[in-house]
């Protein structure tokens, strides 16, 4: 794979909108609503989650704040995920979206970016110690439905066992998301990656809808690290 790379050497703050906009290092986001960057915003926060649009959207490689490099795989994602809540409107939302500093782990391949290589092999194992650490400080479940939820992620825990056996692992196998949309373990891997120093991963994960295309997604688990040119200039230079 690419392997860990440092996204953002120039600091947006220091930077006119115009240049920021020209950057080669810009990401663009698209959502189904508009949505203002909330740097300090808390996925962890189900009622936020619901309520803001920096929920919306994927969380098949964790969940984190979707980008592209290409505007068209954001505009389609956009129309896509507008298509689901509303009728007519086509126009979509997309914004600017700049990294600073980030570490992010690259898991295309060197030869062909377009494919995807295997997840470090040890980053695995330390994913499956923190979701067993988890595991093990949980509460035992108080009724029927909480029942279900700590039968599923005992289930993940046997399943990631399994996966690390293997010599080549993909991250969706891994967090089983090639099966299920949202696992609950979702939240919990983009803490550990960011525990492990990593703020985010670029994947090729395909976009969505009929006219989507092959394009890699920069995921970032950590928001302290991107910006739009708005919030950027609202951090102290």
């Amino acid at each position: 794979i690419v392997g860990l790379i440092n996204m953002g050497e120039n600091d947006p703050r220091q930077m006119t909108q115009q240049e920021f906009n020209d950057s080669p290092d810009l990401l663009y986001h698209g959502s189904a609503k508009n949505v203002e960057f909330l740097p300090d915003y808390d996925y962890s926060d189900g009622e936020a989650y619901n309520r803001d649009a920096l929920g919306d959207g994927s969380t098949t490689l964790g969940i984190g704040f979707y980008t592209a490099r290409v505007k068209e795989t954001a505009e389609n994602y956009s129309r896509v995920r507008k298509s689901i809540i509303s009728e007519g409107d086509t126009q979509p939302f997309v914004i600017n979206i700049l990294p600073h500093q980030a570490k992010v782990l690259d898991l295309r391949t060197k030869d062909d970016l377009h494919e995807n290589g295997s997840f470090p092999h040890d980053l695995a194992l330390a994913w499956q110690q923190r979701f067993q650490e988890y595991l093990d400080q949980r509460q035992p479940p108080a009724d029927n439905l909480s029942k279900l939820f700590y039968d599923w992620e005992s289930s993940y825990a046997n399943y990631i066992g399994e996966v690390v056996k293997s010599e080549e692992i993909d991250l969706r196998h891994l967090l089983q998301t090639d099966q299920y949309s949202s696992p609950l373990w979702c939240y919990l891997f983009s803490r550990f990656m960011v525990e492990q120093g990593i703020d985010g991963i670029v994947y090729n994960e395909g976009g969505e809808g009929a006219e989507a295309k092959s394009h890699a997604s920069h995921v970032f688990y950590n928001l302290g690290k991107i910006g739009t040119w708005e919030s950027w200039q609202k951090l102290d230079k």
